[in-house]
């Protein structure tokens, strides 16, 4: 590892006084210090100063991808990259005589090896909770347990965890962080209508495709596979419900899902192509590595709704995974988008990589309905 390390921005180590001088962070310090390392700040008002970082770290961007190369395949490109990472290797572009390899291998050589023991990334706060045992962490509300109600605890912050120990320095929680924190603004940004999960379903009157069973569409790998799921078969026979339910598995897989009804979808994206916004809005559902589409033929889309639609189904031809409800077969989708040519091109981009789960059986609502009994 290095010796030296060259902070272009301190705010990622600390911060500067008054004095214009860098105080490091807890958890810098104790890295630089574990790792012997000397540090050196950029003066954020000299512009040389910060040119020079961004000349050396812009290198291979600058030199190895320009010009940009070009490749049909990606094992062409696979093939291109090494072949002109060891021209560069050969080649001189300072002030001594000796090719870039060389000089490399003289700095390798100076290098330290890495500390024996693994730095401890951790950050060390204390916190009171509150009167029902809950302590506030970096934004995200923790239950510590009731017995610690207003007592005083040490929190350990990690990346992914947040270990609890009390005033004698006894464990008391390891609570999930970040990934809890990720799996709930994925859960919000989804923007599912309902709270449905896989518990308790009911999976009678479902047929699957040949090759999958009841753990298919329930695990993440059609997402990997870019497979589009399409739910078929009359109302409130649990279509939309199973529909939540995956994309729900799939936030706390870590997964970004978008989920819309088709008629919602249609106006968002009117509202943007309105305001002048439309590839913005585009981009922003393209986020999602799983979009679901509510509703498909309910109600019948103009011809102006058939475009925006069929734009964005194509946009994640091959790169996202759609979930689709209906209550009308393949056959019947030129009804749905208003032009016969469009439905075709939604139908063979679906067929493709698409897998049909039919639904049978009476209404849930009708079965569950007070004017019935």
């Amino acid at each position: 590892m290095p010796r030296t390390l060259a902070v272009d921005n301190a705010s990622g180590a600390g911060r500067r006084d008054a004095r214009g001088e860098a105080a490091l962070s807890r958890v810098f310090e104790a890295f630089v210090g574990h790792c012997r390392l000397d540090v050196r700040f950029r003066n954020p008002y000299s512009g040389s100063g910060k040119g020079g970082v961004e000349n050396t770290v812009g290198f291979l961007r600058r030199d190895l991808m320009v010009p940009p190369m070009e490749a049909e395949t990606r094992e062409r490109l696979t093939r291109l990259m090494p072949a002109k990472r060891d021209g560069l290797g050969r080649s001189i572009r300072y002030r001594t005589p000796d090719p870039i390899d060389m000089m490399f291998a003289d700095d390798v050589k100076s290098l330290r090896p890495l500390p024996s023991r693994r730095f401890d990334a951790v950050r060390w706060e204390t916190r009171k909770a509150d009167k029902y045992g809950y302590a506030d962490i970096d934004g995200n509300r923790y239950q510590i347990g009731a017995n610690m109600h207003g007592g005083r605890v040490d929190v350990a912050i990690r990346a992914a965890r947040v270990a609890v120990k009390d005033e004698a320095g006894r464990a008391i929680a390891e609570l999930d962080s970040r990934d809890k924190a990720k799996r709930l603004r994925l859960l919000k940004a989804a923007g599912f209508p309902a709270d449905k999960t896989l518990e308790n379903y009911d999976w009678t009157g479902l047929t699957m495709p040949a090759d999958w069973g009841r753990h298919q569409p329930t695990s993440p790998d059609f997402i990997d596979r870019h497979e589009d799921p399409v739910l078929y078969g009359p109302v409130g026979t649990g279509k939309t419900h199973l529909a939540i339910a995956i994309g729900r598995a799939a936030c706390q897989d870590k997964i970004p899902v978008r989920s819309f009804t088709v008629s919602s979808l249609v106006m968002r994206l009117r509202r943007a192509k309105r305001d002048n916004r439309l590839d913005g809005e585009l981009a922003q559902i393209g986020k999602a590595r799983l979009i679901i589409l509510d509703e498909l033929g309910y109600p019948p889309i103009d011809e102006e709704g058939s475009r925006l639609l069929f734009q964005a189904i194509s946009d994640s031809y091959e790169t996202r995974s759609i979930i689709y409800t209906t209550d009308i077969e393949s056959g019947g989708w030129g009804r749905v988008f208003g032009d016969p040519n469009m439905a075709a091109a939604v139908i063979d981009r679906t067929v493709r990589h698409g897998r049909i789960i039919r639904f049978q059986g009476e209404s849930y609502h009708s079965r569950n309905a007070l004017m019935t009994k």
